[in-house]
């Protein structure tokens, strides 16, 4: 099990928010945004060697890491896992959106918005 915590910058003081249960082989997280109400964490798998062959191209340099989009919520207190698949990076666009970095086994790497109100997925803005 691996914990989530909250840290008050004028005392110092954490507190525990959220448990963390292992499924499976290891993860690590990747990054972190956070809002009013909730966070948002890219959580990756341990690499498996099948996932090498997992993409658009062979040129298009990407490597499959089993990303999943975690959200936690503290008025519920409970995280759940965003239908947005193979995240690479995401930061903060607004008080309501992310701005988030992913890749297409279609059409390889683009940008998007994810609304956190909503929970929907924006068009892509940009295909690489």
């Amino acid at each position: 099990m691996d914990s989530l915590y909250e840290l008050n910058l004028d005392t110092g003081a954490s507190s525990q928010l959220y448990t963390i249960e292992l499924k499976g082989d290891y993860y690590s997280f990747a990054g972190m945004v956070a809002f009013k109400d909730t966070v948002y964490m890219i959580q990756k798998d341990l690499y498996d060697d099948e996932w090498a062959n997992v993409r658009f191209s062979d040129g298009d340099l990407y490597k499959y890491e089993g990303e999943k989009l975690l959200c936690y919520n503290k008025s519920s207190k409970k995280a759940e896992y965003m239908d947005l698949p193979n995240i690479k990076l995401i930061a903060k666009k607004s008080d309501t959106e992310l701005l988030v970095y992913a890749y297409d086994g279609e059409g390889g790497f683009y940008f998007t918005f994810f609304d956190i109100v909503s929970k929907r997925i924006g068009k892509n803005i940009i295909q690489i």
